[in-house]
């Protein structure tokens, strides 16, 4: 019986979230969005990661999404055309933060597949946050309330990880 009402709760959220995706418009141009929100799902991913529990499966889809955000950059937009590609990492410096941060994240993604995820390894996964709220900022035209709070919020997620790291380490001493 559990499992049939998560099934039909499944159901009516999959219909009303295709219902609301509908209504909006969002398949004008369904390539833009399936940019944006890959990118926007893999950093929020990975900000799950730091503030709910079970990081590495949160971590883990933060990769896939960014790994999505990648395909469809590499495929739709320059059709795997790598010299286009690269004149055109010359020009957008906010493509290294991003390129940095999916760097990261595929290291720790090997690591969590491996099941030897370290301890130490959670600096990288807080460094491929920063890199990627880089990313993120540096393509906005306008720097809006939206993005303030969301630096906001990625530098008080920092904070508490500084701080819950130095508490750990007094506790040890």
């Amino acid at each position: 019986m559990k499992i049939f009402i998560y099934f039909i709760v499944g159901l009516i959220v999959s219909f009303g979230g295709a219902y609301a995706i509908e209504q909006s418009h969002l398949f004008a141009d369904p390539v833009k969005n399936l940019y944006l929100y890959s990118g926007y799902l893999s950093f929020g991913f990975l900000i799950c990661g730091f503030i709910l529990p079970k990081g590495k499966l949160w971590g883990l889809l933060a990769l896939i999404f960014a790994l999505v955000h990648l395909s469809v950059f590499v495929y739709f937009d320059f059709y795997f055309d790598w010299k286009l590609m690269f004149d055109e990492l010359k020009n957008k410096p906010y493509l290294y933060c991003g390129f940095v941060s999916l760097c990261l994240m595929c290291i720790l993604g090997c690591f969590s597949f491996a099941k030897t995820f370290w301890r130490p390894l959670s600096y990288g996964a807080l460094l491929a946050m920063i890199f990627g709220l880089i990313h993120i900022v540096m393509i906005q035209k306008v720097y809006s309330l939206l993005y303030q709070i969301l630096t906001l919020v990625t530098l008080c997620i920092v904070a508490y990880f500084f701080y819950k790291k130095s508490k750990q380490s007094k506790v040890l001493r």
